[in-house]
């Protein structure tokens, strides 16, 4: 289950004086630091995953690949709530190929052998 709260900031002045606050909303905020990565979200040519509920994001950061299979949820105010499961992957497999494990169940049980698309 993965529960994220999704904010949007509103201009330069609030994100500067973020960029400066050591604690917010009862939090301690850590360092900070920039990361650049690549999402590549996949489904069926005929929306299988979608259809059944869930969406496909395979994101690389620095020469690593991270499937998530996300389920939709549901949303209050900024906080999302939904199942997920991931798993890390040497680059961009088909599903057969994934590691054993949740991700790769679910997938196969939606999609069978249908290749997935960006």
């Amino acid at each position: 289950m993965e529960i994220e709260a999704k904010y949007c900031i509103p201009d330069e002045k609030t994100f500067q004086r973020l960029l400066e606050t050591a604690a917010l909303a009862g939090f301690e905020a850590g360092p900070w630091s920039v990361a650049v990565l690549h999402d590549d979200y996949q489904d069926t040519a005929a929306w299988l995953l979608r259809a059944g509920g869930y969406a496909c994001r395979l994101r690389r950061t620095a020469g690593r690949y991270r499937l998530t299979l996300k389920g939709w949820g549901e949303v209050s105010g900024a906080v999302h709530r939904r199942i997920e499961h991931e798993a890390d992957l040497p680059g961009p497999l088909p599903p057969r190929e994934w590691p054993p494990g949740p991700a790769r169940d679910l997938t196969l049980r939606l999609v069978g052998d249908r290749p997935l698309h960006s």
